[in-house]
This record gives C-alpha cells, sequence and structure tokens, in this order.
C-alpha cells in the first residue's frame, strides 16, 4: 500500500469512528450541539447504525429532519422553522408505507392527524387545536367502510340535598367493556383541555361526584368528560351535560 493510500484510510477511519460516537438527542431547544454556526445536514450514528440526518442552519434545526429503523429504512420525517416542528410529520411503516401524517405548529399539533392501513386506505381521523384533542374521532375498516364507534355515558344520580345538602352523579359507559376514565369540566373551545378538567374518582368503571353546598354553586348543569380507547388503540373522549336542580351546590 502506498503512502497516499494509507493517508486516505487514516482519514476514513477517523470520520467513520467519530461519526459512531455522536449519540447527541435531538432536544426541545433545537441546540443539538452542533454550535451556533454550523449550516448543513448532520448525521447522527447509534453504535455504527444511522439514526437520523437533522438539517440546521446557524446550529438551529431549520428545514427536514429524517429518522431511520435499525434496518437502515425511513421511520419518520420533520419539518423544523428555527427548532421548532412545523408543517406535515409523517411516520412510515418499515416497509416504506405511510402509517400516520401529523400535522405541526410552533412543536405542537394542530390540525387533523390521519392514521394509514398499509393498502394506503385511511384507518383513523382525528383533529387537535393547539395540542388539545377535539372530540370527532373517525375510524375505518380496511375496506373504507367507516366503523361505528357506539359509546354513551349513562348517568345515575342521588339526591340527598334535604337529608345533608349533597348531590351525587354516577358515570358510566353503556360500553362497560371499554376501559374508562372520567372528568369533571367543559370543553374548551370544542377541544379536551386536561388542565381544565378535574379528574375524578373511577371505580370498576364508575364516574364518582359529589355535589354539596358551597359558595361558588353552579350554571346549572356540570360537564362530564368520558375519555376510553378504542379497539383501534385511539383514544376517543365523550362529553355529556348533567342538569343540576339545586345551584348551591358544588
Amino acid at each position: 500500500m502506498n503512502i497516499k493510500s494509507l493517508i486516505s484510510l487514516i482519514i476514513l477511519a477517523t470520520a467513520v469512528a467519530g461519526c459512531a460516537g455522536d449519540t447527541v438527542k435531538l432536544t426541545g431547544t433545537g441546540d443539538d450541539g452542533v454550535g451556533e454556526k454550523f449550516t448543513g445536514v448532520r448525521p447522527f450514528y447509534v453504535d455504527n447504525r444511522l439514526e437520523k440526518e437533522v438539517t440546521y442552519v446557524k446550529g438551529k434545526r431549520n428545514g427536514l429532519t429524517k429518522t431511520y429503523y435499525p434496518s437502515g429504512n425511513l421511520k419518520q420525517t420533520f419539518n423544523f422553522t428555527n427548532g421548532r416542528k412545523n408543517d406535515l410529520a409523517t411516520w412510515y411503516y418499515e416497509d416504506g408505507k405511510v402509517f400516520r401524517t401529523t400535522p405541526y405548529k410552533n412543536d405542537t399539533i394542530h390540525g387533523t392527524q390521519i392514521q394509514y392501513y398499509r393498502s394506503g386506505r385511511v384507518k383513523a381521523e382525528m383533529s387537535y387545536v393547539e395540542g388539545h384533542r377535539l372530540p370527532d374521532l373517525k375510524e375505518y375498516f380496511d375496506n373504507n367502510k367507516q366503523k361505528i364507534i357506539r359509546a354513551d355515558i349513562n348517568i345515575k344520580t342521588r339526591d340527598e340535598y334535604t337529608e345533608n345538602g349533597k348531590y351525587k352523579i354516577f358515570a358510566e359507559l353503556d360500553n362497560k367493556n371499554l376501559g374508562v376514565v372520567f372528568f369533571r369540566g367543559d370543553l374548551t373551545e370544542g377541544a379536551f383541555n386536561r388542565k381544565n378538567l378535574t379528574k375524578i374518582t373511577t371505580s370498576g368503571g364508575v364516574g364518582y361526584v359529589e355535589l354539596a353546598i358551597g359558595p361558588k354553586g353552579n350554571n346549572g348543569y356540570i360537564g362530564i368528560i368520558a375519555e376510553y380507547t378504542t379497539d383501534f388503540g385511539n383514544r376517543n373522549y365523550i362529553y355529556k351535560k348533567v342538569p343540576i336542580p339545586y345551584k348551591d351546590v358544588e
């Protein structure tokens, strides 16, 4: 081997070793330790395997980011603007077909997420507003026929106002095979926002709320929201207003 070939081999081995040791993790700040002056596409490796390729402009993620399966096949694509996810992100089955598309706005899911079968047909559609789910889930069989989601909240009450100033509410899904969690509160601009809700005691599929006389009272009703997982593995939400006959309980 001549000197020129030996030098080329050493340079190549050094470059590969440097890439293989790079396990920098993507962070929410858009700064992955590449330096604020770096512009270009940088590969990230784990155990000699290409994990992702990230596009930077002056040290911030800007443009396309790709992640890969251990097989080397494309797994995900994201678009970034100044370190934040924007536009449509796409997840792929390992065979290269689209599994799911998710719209992002400033790092937050905003718009309609769509899941697909390997056949290319739509499996499910669900919408988000600034990261919060809307109760508009639609699911489909692989023959394009829409799956009917049959679930409703049944309400029972126990009126103890005269005895002790309490009014008790029991909530249960009519489909008892579904695991469920209940919340008290209203939808926020039509969306399920956990920050504005209170998780209520749920045991054996039954949610329980006990109202008692208090200074705030109520607006003539309280909202009950059921959260459960469908047969297709998607979260679904049902909202129901429960009228309250006494304005001074809360």
